[in-house]
């Protein structure tokens, strides 16, 4: 009798008791296939990433190769210009025509020497001043045989082109005249240079020679000077200030914000 009780008992057992198992065992099944079906997206969703990080990875090489190709080939253009006006300048006779192409040659340098470091490793973009201007001031030490000394204080400065560029020209023009007019040819003749970012967060380019210092009625607006009026155009262009005095010889200062 007892048996038979608890056997009617036991059917009589609530139906979520009954069941219970068979959901457990159903849930932890859908739950398996769930996770599987997880892992297979997230595997497909690696090898799609890994695929597009290879195909970013490829075009950015390639543009780089392109941008370097690009700064090479612009660099022999211009090496070929300068050639070109170097040929050109052996057959005249006038000396106004002949200084005028040995500036347009050195101007051309000067963007030339630009490129050329573009085109090395790592210089894509930037220019690295303190190369760049040493490289400068000793092409034109060299192309007029000056022995003027020349002091360099540059800071380790990265420039985009844009920027580059006007600099580059400016301090050529700069340096030209300096060069050319400012000294008595002595063993004291001296040109400081100077490149360093100011506490606002500009630049500021300083150049500074012991000479004659500015002429007599010079004046910062005389538009016979085209190296003056250069100077001035490309400082415009940066968005710059530019200074010029008598200061123990000729003391010339342009500021900038990049």
């Amino acid at each position: 009798m007892l048996i038979t009780c608890l056997f009617q008992k036991d059917l009589h057992l609530p139906a979520g008791l009954i069941y219970m198992p068979i959901f457990i065992l159903l849930s932890g099944s859908v739950y398996f296939l769930v996770c599987k079906k997880n892992k297979r997206l997230l595997q497909s969703k690696e090898k799609e990433l890994s695929s597009k990080d290879v195909a970013v990875e490829h075009l950015r090489k390639e543009n780089e190769w392109l941008l370097k190709e690009l700064h090479h080939r612009v660099k022999n253009n211009l090496q070929i210009v300068t050639s070109l006006l170097h040929s050109q300048s052996a057959y005249l006779k006038d000396h106004a025509a002949i200084d005028a192409i040995m500036g347009s040659q050195h101007r051309i340098q000067a963007m030339s020497l630009i490129h050329k470091r573009l085109y090395q490793p790592g210089s894509l973009a930037t220019v690295a001043m303190p190369d760049y201007i040493a490289e400068l001031v000793n092409y034109l030490r060299y192309s007029f045989n000056s022995n003027v000394h020349c002091e360099l204080q540059i800071e380790d400065i990265k420039l985009q082109i844009v920027h580059a560029v006007p600099i580059g020209l400016i301090l050529n023009e700069i340096l030209t005249n300096a060069i050319k007019f400012a000294f008595p040819y002595s063993a004291q003749d001296c040109i400081s240079l100077k490149f360093f970012r100011l506490s606002s967060g500009g630049f500021c380019l300083e150049v500074k020679d012991n000479g004659r210092g500015l002429p007599e009625g010079f004046s910062i607006n005389n538009k016979t000077s085209f190296g003056m009026l250069l100077i001035k155009g490309l400082t415009d262009q940066l968005d710059g200030d530019f200074s010029i005095e008598n200061n123990g010889g000729t003391s010339i200062s342009i500021c900038f914000f990049e």
